[in-house]
């Protein structure tokens, strides 16, 4: 199908992160040497186009160039000073600081830089190292509780993430044809015991949702233009909001037969991530600036929350002193932090707010964790990437600024960063280059990427760390295991790294397996077994040849050996990229995805390895799938079919349309 070969075909595409990031400065961050709490920087004379325009523009040079790079006129990049973040700060220090990053723009400049530029080319070689070696520890990673269903895949044990379908052992919950639907699931007998209409006329996108014993929480997106005069707590007559909106919306399921929705909280911007721990919500969204700030009107710099009843929209600015201002914002974009007690919504418990948008978030039940990745400029025109972790403490529901710092590199998600011990560590990827001017006109040359492991204390301070690993590639799959880390690179082969984290001040790379592929994904099977599910790939070239299975025997870390792959029918997945999209039990012996030809499941033993329980086929709606599973029947939840099997030899025993 056309959506599988464009992802598929897109996975190949793996652009210098920090060309991409450097673009993104040129347009973003030429004006930030202007902002008041970023004298160190140097000030900038350029004037520059509408973002949107801009990244447009950049990408259609790319495109048909391949990898040439437009040489935009030098600008005036940050250097990579950390500094800390400005909390309890006034609106007027806001409103200066905000409209310092205005973008102008220099047509006769902008055409002379589109047209002219140079190729570039990266070349790099892998390496690795490795020493003495503690006994495997995995933390608390294997419980012995059995639920007798499956649950959505997380990240941390006691932090929930929202999807697309849920079960809580007696019901399905799933999202399809523009309802929720409540299907009560009893062996093959599926019959529809409830359905929430939330498009209230089409403004309204649900997304992702969250289920507990009494409560269910759908997650919205809006984005239609509605008329409110000024904010400041004004009420007014819409169903969407205005701008872009995202919204959590809490019904009470006591009765699954009749839903109460009891609150809607929105607040401004695009979802980038949430979590539920306990019947705390806490939800993350990333709002783009107007073009223009105007004094008098504080919604044009400062993030929004609302509240919504029926079509009545009451919404409020964000208070000065939640707004955290960095030494220097990576971009003029805010990262909204807001919580909310989901047996009490009636309105938001906390909310932060931090200028220049982060792209990746991790949480515990005590921290959360936000990296926001900007370019910086060294001497000799060297650009590279650098991320600033900004770290919230949350205490029941209360979110507070507790620390931020920088680090050197990018990350690839969320399992980049982890939390152990009181210790926070995290995987990058280093990228960078030089940009030189000739006649006037700048070029960017790539550099050598590089990886990296750091330590890091409460206040975001570097304890430890481990540099410059497998040159020329870039991380592929990161997975912390108590006192290990486990982190995939790639270009041609795949080096799998085990590093000792039993000392966090020195960090030790233990060894370093090289295999052809690599692994999207990596998960704890069993004590001393680690899963991986990502590409084959040609040794000689790297070029994707097709999904596999690897399973690792990690139980001497310094000695790590790929006990068994094997290749799957399939091409994309979106397990790849998407971890709540993959099935993996083995106390069920159960692990579960969907390829492009169809649903897979699994099963593995040390002494079989891997080998297929069953292929399902789906209905090639090109819909979300999950598979799951409530006591001895399996189920398939594919758009807006739900198809159930029994567990011991995958017979259909039932079926039903939403």
């Amino acid at each position: 199908m056309f959506r599988e070969a464009y992802r598929r075909d897109n996975e190949k595409i793996k652009p210098d992160p920090a060309l991409l990031r450097h673009l993104e400065a040129k347009m973003d961050q030429a004006q930030q040497a202007a902002v008041p709490n970023a004298a160190a920087a140097p000030p900038s004379r350029r004037r520059w186009m509408k973002p949107a325009v801009a990244v447009a523009a950049c990408l259609a040079v790319l495109i048909a160039a391949g990898t040439a790079y437009s040489g935009w006129s030098r600008s005036a990049l940050p250097t990579a000073g950390t500094g800390e973040l400005l909390d309890g700060t006034d609106y007027d220090q806001i409103y200066e600081t905000v409209k310092a990053m205005e973008p102008r723009f220099n047509f006769g400049e902008w055409l002379n830089s589109l047209f002219d530029g140079a190729k570039n080319s990266v070349d790099g070689s892998a390496s690795g190292s490795a020493g003495g070696a503690p006994e495997a520890n995995f933390g608390e990673v294997f419980t012995t509780d059995d639920p007798g269903h499956s649950e959505t895949n997380t990240q941390v044990g006691g932090v929930d993430e929202a999807d697309v379908t849920k079960t809580d052992g007696e019901y399905i919950y799933t999202l399809a044809g523009g309802r929720m639907h409540i299907v009560r699931a009893d062996g093959g007998n599926l019959t529809t015991t409830a359905e929430i209409d939330y498009s209230d006329g089409a403004a309204l996108h649900a997304f992702e949702f969250y289920v507990t014993a009494d409560r269910l929480v759908l997650l919205l997106h809006s984005h239609k233009e509605t008329a409110g005069g000024s904010a400041g707590g004004a009420e007014y007559t819409g169903c969407s909001g205005s701008g872009n909106v995202t919204w959590a919306a809490v019904y009470d399921i006591a009765d699954r037969a009749n839903p109460r929705l009891l609150n809607t909280l929105g607040q401004s911007g695009s979802y980038l991530s949430s979590r539920l721990v306990g019947d705390t919500l806490y939800l993350i969204t990333r709002h783009s600036l107007p073009e223009k700030a105007k004094k008098g009107e504080k919604e044009t710099y400062i993030p929004l929350l609302y509240a919504k009843a029926g079509c009545v929209i009451r919404h409020a600015v964000m208070t000065a002193g939640d707004v955290c201002i960095p030494p220097v914002p990576a971009n003029r974009q805010y990262t909204v932090v807001t919580s909310a007690d989901i047996h009490s919504p009636q309105e938001h418990t906390s909310s932060k707010t931090v200028l220049g948008a982060g792209d990746t978030l991790y949480a515990s039940t005590e921290n959360l964790l936000l990296a926001v990745p900007r370019s910086v400029r060294g001497e000799g025109g060297r650009i590279s990437t650098v991320t600033d972790l900004v770290r919230f403490s949350l205490d029941g529901g209360k979110i507070a600024l507790a620390a931020s710092g920088t680090i050197p590199g990018t990350l690839l998600n969320p399992f980049s960063m982890d939390e152990y011990g009181g210790v926070f560590r995290v995987v990058t990827t280093l990228s960078g280059g030089t940009e030189t001017v000739d006649g006037g006109v700048a070029s960017y040359t790539p550099g050598e990427t590089c990886n990296c492991l750091y330590t890091l204390d409460k206040d975001m301070q570097i304890l430890g760390k481990v540099e410059g690993l497998a040159r020329g590639e870039q991380v592929y799959s990161v997975r912390f295991l108590g006192d290990m880390g486990y982190f995939v690179t790639f270009r041609q082969v795949d080096p799998l790294f085990a590093v000792d984290l039993s000392d966090p001040a020195e960090p030790k790379v233990l060894s370093a397996l090289k295999i052809p592929g690599f692994s999207n994904y990596l998960h704890p099977y069993a004590p001393g077994r680690l899963f991986g599910f990502g590409q084959q790939a040609d040794p000689y070239t790297g070029a994707a040849q097709g999904l596999k299975l690897s399973m690792f025997d990690v139980s001497d870390p310094a000695d790590v050996t790929e006990m068994h792959t094997l290749p799957v029918d399939g091409y994309w997945s979106e397990a790849q990229y998407n971890h709540k999209a993959i099935l993996v039990d083995a106390g069920q012996n159960l692990i579960g995805f969907s390829t492009d030809t169809g649903y897979y499941l699994y099963g593995y033993s040390d002494e079989r390895g891997f080998y297929l329980r069953a292929q399902l086929p789906l209905s090639g709606s090109g819909e979300t799938v999950r598979g799951l599973y409530i006591g001895d029947t399996f189920y398939l939840v594919d758009g807006s079919e739900i198809t159930a099997y029994s567990l011991l030899d995958f017979q259909q025993t039932g079926f039903l349309i939403l």
